[in-house]
């Protein structure tokens, strides 16, 4: 949007809500060109044999129940045979409850169903006996977490990187994994960051209010995903005769949509307009381009972030410490030196 368009739209919003809007509708440019350059460089860190694979990783919360599309009403009025097959009544429980996947897409398509997808439910949701009932059909990459909470957290992003490292262990001498994270707080622990550096995962964090655009997960996949669970949910609907899709059969197909929809498709082209492993301004999309039109773009950036760009990216109040951030080169493999026995 341009200047003088978003402008006129000022007398209509309030105060306090412009400066955010305006935040949101024209990219920073210190921001974008921070985390292009910090994307660059993490990018450089590949031995001559490597190439770089990238990984985003976020958390996005799923209805346990998803309403049907809007327009049937129903009166006192209504034939009983269509009422009750378009009156499905769901619990407050059903509407108020959701659970949290921690989805993950990669740039290669050969590894992407290889990556673990972790979900998190609490223990009313994810009872016992529920998740017995879908063991068996539980795909092997992903991990249902019964927890107190069904919010991610720095203990479960500690296990999440863990099992994200033994997954690429077989292409460890290819690639080299460079996990792209938002802001969140859980991500951004000081535990976090150093199991991460001693898992030899490199991390790049997406600026702060800019993930809409510069994230692949949300830029791209998410509402694709969104989508397909509530197709997927209302033909099981269609299927049962009083309209209600029972709690097993909801969690094989939010499995389901973590697994085979995710890896159905080729991701590469969502980093790559995003900035991730993108050789010039042209393969951003249309949108970025239309926002920073005067940017510049790694082709021309030469070094590490500085601290001050580094800053930039975080919230003022979630700032993780810049000695950890700035340690991008992952540790090397140090190897012992023998002693003789006496």
């Amino acid at each position: 949007m341009r200047p003088f368009l978003a402008s006129q739209m000022k007398p209509f919003l309030p105060s306090q809500m412009w400066p955010f809007l305006l935040h949101i509708l024209l990219l920073s440019f210190t921001e974008a060109e921070a985390y292009w350059r910090w994307l660059a460089f993490a990018s450089s860190k590949c031995l001559p044999d490597q190439t770089p694979l990238w990984i985003n990783m976020d958390e996005t919360s799923v209805a346990t129940y998803f309403e049907s599309g809007k327009g049937a009403v129903l009166t006192e009025n209504t034939p009983g045979a269509l009422k009750k097959s378009l009156g499905v009544k769901a619990t407050l429980s059903d509407l108020r409850g959701a659970v949290t996947h921690i989805g993950m897409i990669c740039s290669n398509t050969a590894i992407q169903p290889h990556l673990p997808q972790v979900i998190i439910g609490n223990k009313v949701q994810f009872t016992k006996k529920l998740l017995s009932k879908v063991a068996s059909d539980k795909p092997a990459t992903v991990h249902l977490l019964a927890r107190k909470s069904a919010w991610n957290n720095a203990d479960i992003m500690v296990d999440v990187f863990r099992l994200l490292a033994k997954a690429l262990e077989p292409f460890a001498e290819q690639y080299l994994p460079i996990v792209l994270l938002d802001c969140a707080t859980c991500h951004l622990s000081l535990e976090v960051l150093r199991e991460a550096r001693k898992l030899r995962l490199l991390l790049v964090f997406v600026p702060a209010s800019c993930t809409q655009f510069l994230q692949p997960l949300d830029a791209r996949a998410f509402a694709g995903y969104k989508a397909f669970l509530r197709r997927e949910f209302a033909r099981l609907q269609h299927q049962t005769s009083d309209g209600k899709v029972s709690r097993d059969l909801w969690l094989r197909l939010l499995m389901r949509a973590a697994t085979s929809h995710l890896r159905s498709l080729p991701w590469r082209d969502a980093f790559t307009s995003c900035g991730a492993g993108a050789a010039t301004r042209q393969q951003l999309s249309s949108g970025l381009r239309r926002r920073i039109p005067d940017a510049q773009f790694p082709e021309s950036f030469m070094g590490p972030p500085t601290a001050d760009q580094l800053a930039v990216l975080f919230p003022t109040n979630k700032r993780p410490a810049l000695s950890e951030i700035l340690s991008l080169d992952v540790p090397r493999r140090r190897l012992r030196r023998k002693t003789a026995s006496t």
